[in-house]
């Protein structure tokens, strides 16, 4: 059964409504962290961040 291209979409905004995004995001978890939990490839995370206007909080580690 192949999944429709929208279907890895629809799981990241339904996690965003209910908060799972914004926390791992505001604690500077970086996108790859992200992604790996929920299944999705780097790619499409980013792609859906920008897409709804947001932002991976910056590492406040000085190199």
């Amino acid at each position: 059964m192949q999944q429709s291209p929208k279907a890895g979409l629809v799981s990241l905004r339904v996690r965003f409504r209910t908060g799972g995004l914004q926390t791992p995001l505001a604690n500077g978890s970086t996108q790859k962290f992200i992604a790996k939990r929920y299944h999705k490839t780097d790619a499409k995370l980013h792609n859906w961040l920008k897409k709804n206007g947001l932002k991976a909080a910056k590492s406040s580690i000085p190199l």
